[in-house]
């Protein structure tokens, strides 16, 4: 999904891509990688391009996309971040010790830090996808909660869970082993042990980068099944 905001009118207009024909543009990627918020533009139903623009107010469509957006993040990466601590000291040998694993402590706490955050938030991951993708049927986070456990049952809140854990572990571990090593790196290149801000930024930015790259593929496959209900599938 793009926005694109109408600075004359103060308006915001979407345009969307859809999974259902086979067609994933690198634009999908790119999102991903940039970590945009609201995530991709799934829409069920783009055969009149004219419905995939819809003019919304700047509050409203704040409150309605970005605000249940941040109310998703703000948990997930709280829980994210403790395992992935706790983990990663647990598992770094102090000086002397023999390794207590084969793999890098980081890696492995990342991966644990991942299937946490995703098991505990999941659910408001799904409702924040169908709010996007699914702009008339439901009126705020709180109304698609209801709907969804009336119409479909409370286990639909789970729905692309496997494919999400599946995608995750890859991702989180990616990530936080990448952004481990490139720190080091940096320490090391300059003979330093400050890191700056905008070389933070960067690092940070390099990491996600590529993870997001790296599991692509299992992010699209999990965005199916959280829509699959809207086609009947």
């Amino acid at each position: 999904m793009l926005w694109c905001p109408n600075l004359t009118k103060s308006r915001f207009c979407f345009f969307s891509w859809n999974l259902h024909e086979g067609f994933y543009p690198t634009g999908g990627l790119f999102a991903s990688v940039g970590q945009m918020g609201v995530g991709f533009g799934v829409s069920p139903n783009t055969s009149n391009p004219t419905n995939n623009s819809v003019n919304v107010s700047g509050t409203n469509l704040y409150m309605k996309y970005v605000s249940p957006e941040v109310i998703r993040v703000a948990p997930s990466k709280a829980i994210e971040l403790f395992p992935y601590d706790t983990a990663k000291k647990a598992l770094t040998p102090k000086d002397g010790e023999q390794p207590k694993l084969p793999l890098p402590p980081s890696l492995v706490a990342g991966a644990v830090a991942g299937v946490s955050s995703t098991l505990c938030t999941y659910p408001l991951e799904l409702l924040t996808t169908r709010l996007t993708i699914q702009r008339d049927v439901y009126d705020n986070l709180l109304h698609a909660l209801l709907k969804i456990i009336q119409e479909e049952g409370p286990s639909e809140l789970y729905r692309g869970l496997t494919p999400s854990l599946i995608g995750v572990v890859p991702y989180a571990a990616t990530n936080y082993f990448a952004y481990d090593t490139l720190k080091k790196l940096y320490k090391k290149t300059f003979n330093t042990d400050d890191i700056g801000n905008v070389a933070t930024l960067l690092i940070g930015s390099a990491a996600g980068a590529i993870s997001s790259s790296a599991t692509f593929p299992l992010e699209v496959a999990r965005k199916h099944m959280q829509v699959g209900a809207v086609g009947g599938r």
